[in-house]
């Protein structure tokens, strides 16, 4: 021991030489120990080793220590090995015996001991079309679409050849429409394709009675008995333009030579007057509808689905895959070239003023109007148009319904609004609707009006057969409901927040249990879709959000059926009449 440390042991050990530091020392010490580095001069902190207390206590406590550390690591790793020695042997047999009896455990383990294992959740049991109607008499769901009546799209009619609910190559899937066609020469892709191909082959005569028998086949009173069976208080009607083409008279005759009343004739679009066509529908017909719909205890929210030129760039715009003109072309029939925008305001004038003429029991079925579907969908992509076009465009039809007698007779507006037309939505569409509308007329008669689809949402809320997308088909219903919740959970909260958190109607105009947008690796299994069901109506329903399923039924695309078809999903489907065989494309076989 040097003698520097032996002078140390001696000042610690001796009562009269070993002296506490002085409270001016203690201070500083203290204030150096709590100060950042570099703040304090430290050299004369210990000037005497009989004085240094902090260094000589410091140092010895450190001895010690590390002394003691060191002797308990060796005597560790001695104890370790020594149990490895005695444990290589049979350590593996033991794990083996005792996984193979658990209840009994290792010696000495209390009785029904179990060894800690990975949690393996069951799958989900088997759903009966019974049970999906529970879901919804637990979590009611206002509505259904009637998607496929009024308005074509070339999926609903894909026959056993369909796959993409939005088709992605632009020859479309549609090959048949019964009960006129059970094949057609070739694919189509949008009604007004199919109607100007009928028109050309077949002539105007057979072309309007080919889409009158389609609408007098295809709903019935009974669906809608059906509907209120169940507990459905709404029905989402998707209209084409076509359904007040005489609106546009002004711009060229052909659109005045019928009465819009009864007559079902084929019209061109004004701007593509060469390729596509659209059959008129008589409002007669709808006013039947809304009589029958009445008398079910039923609302309907009349949805015009498609504009002039193609506002949405989506085959349900009528004239897809030839892209989208509303926003920005005039019309090419007749001597005036008027803006499509104006004709589509045309149209919806025409509208207004014929819901303000309806009769009592008509009247009694009408719940609310939207001027337009998905108002330049995918124009965020596509740059089809001005963003404040869109926005002009549904402020003008808003002031047409806010000056007419709708409001006061409890009808709602519906505004419909897609985040996939704007670069930037938060930013500029909902700001406008705040600006656009009050607070009372948000929450007594306009509707904030957003459609969701999980399959749609990659990687995150899709499911599929395979790997790839938020869950698999096959995963256990403990995974299927994390996902399922998380996912729609997260839609209504959002919704709530931007459009709801004072007060304002919500709604969410279309939704499926369709888990992917190519049906053929989508989930098939009713268990599988009766939870995703379930999760929206209860995520949905917890905001107020009114809800409507896309759609009520496709009995002419099966491959879409499951996820798609909610009469299918509920068994009622079977008790259809007999189906009319669709597809393949080939000779067209009208009907004797």
């Amino acid at each position: 021991m040097d003698g520097m440390l032996l002078e140390e042991q001696e000042a610690l050990s001796s009562p009269s030489s070993a002296q506490m530091p002085s409270t001016a020392e203690a201070t500083h010490v203290a204030r150096l120990l709590t100060s950042p580095a570099g703040l304090e001069d430290t050299k004369s902190l210990c000037e005497a080793p009989a004085r240094c207390w902090a260094s000589r206590r410091g140092r010895q406590a450190l001895l010690v220590i590390g002394g003691t550390l060191a002797v308990l690591c060796v005597l560790s790793l001695g104890r370790l090995h020594l149990r490895h020695e005695r444990n290589t042997e049979n350590s593996v047999q033991k794990w083996n015996a005792w996984n193979n009896n658990a209840a009994v455990g290792p010696p000495g383990a209390p009785q029904g001991f179990l060894p800690r294992q990975k949690q393996v959740y069951p799958p989900p049991p088997p759903a009966s079309p019974h049970e999906v109607l529970d879901v919804v008499g637990m979590f009611p769901m206002a509505g259904v679409n009637l998607g496929g009546w009024f308005v074509l799209e070339d999926w609903f009619f894909s026959g056993a050849y369909g796959r993409n609910v939005m088709s992605l190559v632009s020859t479309g899937q549609g090959v048949c429409f019964p009960p006129a066609l059970t094949s057609t020469d070739e694919p189509w892709p949008s009604e007004g394709i199919l109607a100007q191909r009928l028109l050309k082959k077949h002539g105007a005569g057979f072309a309007a009675d080919a889409f009158k028998a389609h609408r007098d086949d295809y709903v019935h009173e009974e669906d809608l008995k059906e509907m209120q069976q169940m507990g459905i208080t709404s029905v989402r009607l998707p209209l084409s333009w076509a359904a007040f083409a005489d609106a546009l008279a002004p711009l060229h005759e052909v659109y005045s030579q019928h009465d819009p009343v009864t007559d079902t004739v084929i019209v061109p679009d004004p701007y593509y007057k060469d390729v596509a066509s659209f059959a008129t529908i008589p409002r007669a017909k709808i006013e039947v509808f809304l009589r029958q719909a009445a008398g079910a205890g039923l609302k309907v929210l009349l949805d015009l689905h498609s504009m002039p030129g193609g506002a949405q760039d989506g085959t349900y715009n009528g004239v897809w895959p030839l892209p989208p003109m509303f926003w920005n072309a005039t019309s090419q029939l007749g001597q005036r070239k008027i803006p499509l925008t104006e004709a589509g305001l045309w149209i919806s004038d025409k509208l207004i003023k014929w819901l303000e003429g309806l009769d009592p029991a008509a009247q009694a079925g009408v719940g609310g109007v939207c001027f337009m579907n998905e108002p330049g969908h995918m124009n965020a992509f596509k740059k089809f148009a001005n963003e404040t076009h869109i926005l002009n465009w549904l402020a003008a039809t808003s002031d047409l319904f806010r000056r007419s007698v709708l409001p006061s007779r409890n009808i709602h507006l519906y505004v419909n609004m897609m985040e996939t037309a704007f670069q930037d939505f938060s930013a500029s569409a909902v700001p406008w609707f705040f600006k656009t509308f009050t607070t009372q007329e948000r929450r007594t008669w306009v509707v904030a009006d957003a459609h969701w689809y999980g399959a749609w949402d990659y990687g995150h809320c899709d499911g599929r057969l395979d790997i790839g997308g938020g869950f698999r088909c096959n995963a256990s219903e403990h995974e299927l409901r994390k996902v399922m919740s998380g996912c729609t959970t997260g839609v209504a909260e959002g919704l709530k927040m931007r459009w709801g958190d004072d007060g304002g109607l919500m709604s969410i105009s279309e939704f499926s249990v369709g888990t992917f947008q190519d049906a053929r690796l989508a989930c098939k299994d009713r268990a599988v879709l009766k939870i995703f069901l379930e999760e929206q109506l209860a995520s949905f329903d917890s905001v107020g959000l009114q809800t409507f399923f896309w759609t009520w039924r496709l009995p002419y695309g099966p491959v879409f059926e499951p996820g798609w078809s909610f009469k299918y999903l509920t068994g009622l489907e079977s008790k259809s009449p007999e189906r009319v065989q669709c597809g393949p494309p080939g000779p067209s076989s009208p009907a004797v």
